[in-house]
């Protein structure tokens, strides 16, 4: 699937860029506008943004990302990243982006892959081989360090 946003990238945005929000400080709605379900507080022991079996949904924001301050249920909004689809990667209300799409990264490293590729069909003599090999051996190193980063958020 090109739109799976992978664990890592999730997992980071969850802790970097939501916060619980107390119930009775919500000034709008006590419900989440995906699922129409109540929010609930979590247990005082309950360390955010981990969601085991049986905790309850509860509000978080999200901040640090642009203009988007929308409130979600914390299940909801992973499950909403989760989808895998095309917008997964934004906000169901405003449509902020919150990350970059996961097919984007895909996108500019094929691009990079076809240059190298581009460079060997254009050899013709031997010089011009090994100088083309040389360019095809960096864009390639260059892609395994892109490939080997932590998440892009």
């Amino acid at each position: 699937m090109p739109y799976r946003v992978p664990s890592p990238v999730l997992s980071n945005f969850l802790t970097n860029h939501t916060r619980p929000i107390s119930v009775p400080g919500l000034l709008d709605s006590c419900q989440c506008p995906i699922c129409h379900n109540q929010y609930s507080e979590p247990d005082p022991d309950y360390v955010h943004p981990l969601h085991p079996a049986g905790t309850p949904e509860y509000p978080v924001q999200i901040y640090d990302c642009g203009e988007c301050p929308h409130i979600f249920g914390r299940l909801c909004l992973e499950r909403h990243i989760r989808a895998r689809q095309p917008w997964s990667h934004r906000c169901p209300i405003c449509r902020a982006e919150w990350f970059p799409a996961p097919v984007s990264r895909r996108e500019r490293m094929l691009g990079r892959i076809a240059a190298a590729l581009e460079q060997h069909a254009r050899a013709v003599d031997d010089e011009e081989v090994e100088d083309a090999l040389s360019a095809v051996v960096e864009l390639l190193r260059d892609l395994m360090d892109e490939l080997q980063m932590p998440g892009w958020i």
